[in-house]
């Protein structure tokens, strides 16, 4: 199957009294996905994404710039057994920041962005399923101008996101989540004060569900989370 889709999107936020809070944006986005199954249960996508949104705040300021995009993602999705699925995701892309008063404010960038994520679902009884998803990402951020390049960079994350649900009947349901992620920052350049850095993000959410009637859904989901 082939679908394509485009998008444009205006957004006016104007105050008469603090005009320096004036903002505009303006963006248009094009997508086209290519999706094809194979006779041995093999699912194959393929998605192209390509955008571009201007960021206006006011003529006051010299913040305004233009935001590119291009993507690229490549999904593949197998069906291993009755109760054992996996799917993998390859994706690459490429953001740039044009500033409107380059002159005045000289921070054009480049940010080039790599990864590869993974699903496993499995159906461990009849009434218990589960997943891990894992996912590794790579970005490079990259100043045009040199005045701005000790902000060059890299990071790296590690993404680990396992889930188990626990389905006791048709009306109830429990979810359990866990996730960690670890992220490496490399400067180009160390400068006094700027030192490369790892930052630790861990979460953990339940999510009950009940199912009251057919058109009414009730659900609670207290998520702790825990940052270093």
């Amino acid at each position: 199957t082939i679908k394509t889709s485009a998008n444009h999107i205006e957004q006016l936020s104007d105050y008469v009294n603090t005009p320096s809070r004036f903002s505009r944006s303006v963006g248009d986005e094009l997508r086209g996905d290519l999706s094809y199954r194979v006779r041995s249960g093999l699912s194959v996508a393929l998605k192209l994404e390509n955008s571009e949104t201007l960021r206006d705040l006011g003529p006051q300021s010299v913040s305004s710039y233009t935001d590119k995009r291009r993507r690229v993602s490549l999904s593949l999705s197998k069906k291993l057994t009755e109760t054992l699925n996996i799917d993998v995701t390859l994706a690459e892309g490429i953001g740039q920041q044009f500033y409107v008063k380059f002159a005045e404010n000289p921070r054009d960038r480049d940010q080039l962005e790599s990864s590869i994520k993974g699903r496993i679902s499995s159906k461990l009884f009849n009434k218990v399923s589960t997943s891990m998803f894992l996912a590794v990402t790579s970005t490079d951020i990259v100043s045009i101008h040199q005045s701005n390049s000790r902000d060059n960079r890299t990071r790296l994350r590690y993404d680990f996101k396992p889930d188990i649900t626990y389905t006791f009947n048709d009306r109830v349901k429990v979810e359990q989540g866990y996730g960690l992620a670890i992220e490496f920052t490399d400067y180009d350049y160390t400068f006094i004060g700027q030192d490369d850095f790892i930052d630790r993000n861990v979460t953990f959410w339940n999510r009950v569900t009940h199912q009251t009637t057919k058109s009414c859904l009730l659900y609670t989901s207290p998520s702790p989370r825990d940052r270093t």
